[in-house]
């Protein structure tokens, strides 16, 4: 699916319910504004509901741009906004939920045509959030890498690879937009909000008052248990991401990184610094000339590669990589297992470390040898100091602790009498984290580390469940979804 694919079906849409407003209800005189109405109506339900059907991506993606935004401001005397980021962070889950149900409501009530005043002010005001999240992410293609945001000075020309979020995250992972064209998509909305806050009164109004109210609350009281059951009680039954039930994480993640090799460097963006300007110089031109022209730093500022486009899409399936405690990539020989296998994922080991400075005792031994005429004595002398070492301690969440050794290392016990292996991957947990995680919830098989996005794309569920045969994904459960091992013996094996 593509934007332009996907607006001339919203368009479509809203073109068959102004007719049926306008000229079968007769509700309505003015077609533009109920175009309008139905138009961002219809876009609004359908961009809320394919984030609604997986609410972690949304946060996770919130998550980013929180980050950005801390980076950015940090220099600024704007800095003082920081102290926000941290609160939503704790409830990002609960903001992205707020977030998305608040789209999808808007997007029924402009169809309905409830209480148009605070409707147009409502779609204003997130239209103009979505502008800052999109025009943000589009605007840091001009600052270098080593810059902040709020460092105008130092801004330069556009380069993709400098946009500090590469996805807007405005259709969720039905669909991927380009960030330039999220903002521009945005900017134009804008239109349309503005018409709404000056307009509203001619909104075209459906049923009674009464009614849309209903239908209001009702929609509100879905949407949040919908949302609630794709990531509290349950993973998302739509998944749009790579690592669907069925997929071949070992052939799909050899297919990709084969198509990124197989890229081919087709131009150089280059700046002419002495004449201002950008040009595009193809591959050959560039490296026969380069040392006699494009060498000249004082003249020539490279911008970027422009490559050829990929047979095939990389996805995160090509970053697959499972860590040893000795830091080895083991996932071609985790993928390669023969029979079934379960993958236990928790992008996060809910848990604090705190850090203390303990006294302990550092021996240092002291010889002295005396030699007499046939014998010869050693005396040794201790003495005992003591300095002082940092000691990290690891205070776990106690429910969490209770997820693993009870229903997974009952699975995991049980599986191995039939020669089924349990091993779990944490994200982003250095080897002590892991080794403590492992002793205090009492667990028999071996956690390794990944990167935590990574595991957090591969199940919506910390812990989630996965069931593998020779790097294929059999099924994959929510952790509170996880049947005992009987039923999975009977009805998956």
């Amino acid at each position: 699916m593509t934007l332009g694919k996907l607006l001339m079906i919203i368009t479509i849409l809203a073109v068959v319910f102004t007719g049926i407003v306008v000229f079968g209800l007769k509700k309505q005189k003015k077609i533009g504004m109920t175009f309008l109405q139905s138009f961002c109506g219809i876009l609004f339900i359908i961009s809320g509901w394919v984030k609604i059907i997986d609410p972690m991506g949304t946060g996770f993606k919130m998550q980013q741009y929180f980050a950005e935004f801390d980076a950015a401001l940090e220099p600024t005397w704007m800095a003082f906004i920081n102290g926000l980021w941290p609160i939503l962070d704790r409830h990002i889950f609960t903001f992205s939920m707020a977030m998305i149900v608040l789209e999808i409501v808007l997007g029924i009530a402009l169809l309905l045509g409830s209480a148009p005043k605070w409707v147009a002010r409502s779609f204003f005001l997130l239209v103009v959030v979505f502008t800052i999240l999109t025009g943000f992410t589009f605007l840091t293609g001009y600052v270098p890498t080593d810059t902040t945001f709020f460092d105008f000075s130092r801004w330069g020309e556009f380069v993709k690879t400098n946009m500090r979020v590469t996805d807007c995250g405005c259709f969720g992972d039905f669909m991927k937009l380009d960030p330039r064209t999220s903002f521009f998509k945005d900017v134009f909305l804008l239109v349309p909000s503005i018409i709404f806050l000056g307009f509203h009164n001619h909104f075209h109004k459906l049923l009674k008052s009464s009614w849309r109210s209903i239908i209001l609350v009702i929609s509100t009281v879905g949407l949040v248990l919908f949302g609630m059951s794709n990531y509290v009680w349950d993973i998302p039954d739509t998944d749009f991401r790579p690592f669907k039930e069925g997929v071949n994480i070992a052939k799909q993640k050899e297919a990709e990184l084969s198509a990124q090799a197989n890229v081919e460097v087709l131009a150089y963006r280059l700046k002419n610094l002495e004449e201002n300007t950008i040009v595009e110089i193809p591959y050959n031109q560039y490296l026969s000339n380069y040392s006699s022209v494009y060498a000249d730093k004082t003249k020539w500022e490279t911008l970027e590669q422009i490559l050829s486009e990929p047979t095939m899409e990389a996805t995160k399936i090509s970053e697959f990589a499972i860590l040893s405690d000795e830091g080895y990539d083991i996932s071609e020989e985790l993928l390669a297992h023969p029979g079934y296998q379960f993958l236990i994922v928790s992008y996060k080991l809910k848990g604090e470390a705190q850090y203390n400075q303990v006294m302990v005792q550092d021996t240092i031994y002291r010889i002295d040898t005396i030699i007499g005429a046939d014998t010869t004595v050693v005396e040794v002398i201790d003495r005992i100091e003591e300095k002082k070492v940092m000691q990290t301690n690891f205070n776990w969440d106690k429910k969490f602790l209770q997820k693993y050794n009870t229903k997974i290392e009952t699975m995991a016990i049980e599986a191995a009498q039939d020669n089924i292996r349990t091993i779990a991957v944490a994200g982003a947990a250095g080897i002590d984290q892991r080794t403590s995680f492992k002793q205090a919830a009492g667990v028999s098989f071996d956690i390794y580390e990944a990167d935590d996005i990574l595991l957090k794309t591969i199940v919506r569920s910390n812990p989630g469940i996965l069931l593998l045969k020779e790097g294929v994904i059999i099924k994959k459960w929510h952790y509170n979804q996880l049947p005992n091992f009987q039923e999975i013996k009977n009805k998956v094996l």
